[in-house]
């Protein structure tokens, strides 16, 4: 068993023992909102959408966990995994953004947190609200009652948030041009700034700056899209590798369309979930994106 891992998001897989399980959510945690076509005798998908942190962001310090947004639906993930854990539903984790393996011997740290950490605050009355990862908590508590898996690809993360970096980059170049037009000083300024950062020439025009902007824009979110997709690729075979019959994917809500359309291609079952608290901002950006590119 490989023990180290990094942990951004999570994916989750069900088993059972003598098949599928008949899994249900709990409506005070969340509710379906698609579902694949129907395949008799498939393996059954859950897709656990995710408002995730950013690792970085250090909730040990917090004495209210309610001023982090996050917390209710990584609240609401935490308690319908560990109703299904109580039952025997599952007994293998899989976090999505990490490598390895989650045990208690990991180095893993998320939002400040390791699992050293998180040990003593089980008795504390609100371990279930700590804002960190979920797949973490879940393997503090039970333990060898699970096996807390990693199923992706660093390089990949590390892409797709520079190409979201890049695309707020290029768009506001953009965006401080448009607004500056009719004022020649300021948005040379800005056109300076465009050339300096693309090694454009120096007597680089509104126009072609504005024109370069708008391919250097298409461009970043056409690799956003692309790490998305080849990182959902990596979900699909973890998900294919298992023998169980009930699986279920906790991942970051902009995965959940495209994950549908690979499981339905390969005659899966399956169920996308909408937890409790969940709001879909990294979606809502790129999907911002495209349509500001489209009007420009």
């Amino acid at each position: 068993m490989v023990r180290n891992g990094i942990w951004i998001f999570s994916i989750l897989i069900l088993p059972s023992a003598f098949g599928a399980v008949p899994l249900t959510i709990q409506s005070e945690w969340g509710k379906v909102t698609e579902k694949c076509k129907s395949v008799p005798d498939a393996p059954k998908i859950w897709i656990l959408k995710q408002w995730h942190l950013s690792p970085s962001t250090d909730t040990r310090v917090l004495q209210d966990y309610s001023s982090i947004l996050q917390t209710k639906n990584l609240t609401s993930l935490y308690l319908q995994l560990e109703k299904w854990i109580e039952a025997s539903a599952i007994k293998q984790l899989i976090a999505e953004g990490c490598t390895g393996e989650i045990t208690e011997a990991s180095v893993l740290r998320f939002n400040g947190w390791k699992i050293s950490d998180l040990k003593p605050e089980l008795q504390a009355g609100r371990f279930s609200e700590i804002p960190t990862s979920v797949a973490m908590k879940l393997e503090t508590k039970f333990g060898d009652a699970i096996q807390t898996l990693c199923g992706d690809d660093e390089a990949l993360i590390k892409e797709g948030l520079l190409a979201f970096s890049d695309a707020r980059g290029a768009l506001g170049f953009l965006t401080r041009i448009i607004q500056n037009k009719k004022d020649k000083v300021k948005a040379q300024l800005y056109i300076d700034g465009v050339v300096k950062a693309y090694a454009m020439d120096k007597n680089t025009s509104i126009l072609q700056a504005m024109a370069r902007l708008k391919v250097e824009l298409k461009k970043a979110i056409d690799r956003v899209e692309v790490s998305i997709e080849k990182r959902n690729e990596k979900v699909l075979q973890i998900v294919e590798q298992s023998k169980e019959k009930n699986l279920a994917i906790l991942f970051g809500g902009m995965h959940a369309k495209g994950l549908q359309r690979l499981l339905e291609k390969k005659n899966y079952n399956c169920s996308v979930v909408e937890p409790t608290g969940y709001q879909d901002d990294e979606s809502q950006l790129l999907q911002s994106l495209k349509e500001l590119l489209a009007k420009l």
